[in-house]
């Protein structure tokens, strides 16, 4: 009879740790995991994780405030978003191959599932290459802005298949400092105002898309973040 007792109070143990443990399978899978690739962000939020591989200067800085500021647009301390902050982008707003690479790793053991570089650089390296098609390859959604290069095609990586590259509108048409080269969609990056000074730049039209993107997660949490891409760009 004691048996029995304890076997039947362990059946119930047991199977309120399995509903504990579904309950939090559940609440991790809503999270949404954004890698930042930018500058240092002087942006201090409790969902923000901060990895600096450069001192940037001012100018990087406020570069990447605006772009998790448009990322975080209407979203700000929701707790089922993580923003993995890289500060790569050093005083001249130049950007090493070296630390792209090691903030593309880091994305990777942070198990981000969207990587957004509003940035571009001619790349030497073809591990560069390989790292990238890694990524996508696992289902990692990269956004990259396309470039400033009026109407030429889109930069490194945005010009990689399988990276979204972002290019920019101004009053609702493409703006003509955009790529239009391997474009896969347009965002608003004109006139954006920051700090009483205006801004404008793919670099700040690939953020609104992850933005865009987040919001999708976040109403499908059920959903994988590189099935909704898809969804999204088709919607174009």
């Amino acid at each position: 009879m004691i048996r029995k007792k304890y076997l039947w109070i362990s059946g119930i143990v047991m199977a309120l740790c399995m509903v504990v443990i579904i309950v939090v399978l559940n609440k991790n899978s809503a999270t949404v995991r954004v890698a930042v690739i930018d500058g240092d962000t002087g942006i201090r939020t409790t969902n923000i994780r901060h990895k600096r591989y450069v001192k940037g200067s001012h100018s990087s800085k406020v570069h990447a405030d605006i772009v998790i500021n448009r990322i975080l647009k209407g979203l700000y301390h929701n707790k089922d978003i993580i923003i993995y902050d890289y500060a790569v982008m050093d005083s001249d707003g130049g950007i090493s191959e070296a630390n792209f690479q090691k903030a593309l790793m880091q994305a990777r053991k942070d198990h981000a599932q969207i990587i957004n570089f509003s940035g571009g650089f001619d790349v030497t390296q073809s591990s560069t290459h390989t790292l990238i098609r890694k990524l996508v390859n696992e289902k990692v959604v990269i956004v990259a802005a396309a470039g400033n290069n009026y109407g030429a095609n889109a930069d490194f990586p945005a010009d990689v298949p399988g990276v979204v590259s972002v290019g920019s509108t101004a009053n609702g048409t493409r703006a003509d400092y955009s790529a239009r080269g391997k474009v896969d969609v347009y965002c608003n990056g004109s006139n954006i105002q920051y700090k009483g000074n205006r801004y404008y730049g793919t670099s700040f039209a690939a953020p609104q898309y992850t933005n865009r993107l987040v919001r999708e997660r976040l109403g499908h949490p059920k959903k994988a973040v590189w099935y909704l891409n898809k969804r999204l760009l088709a919607k174009k």
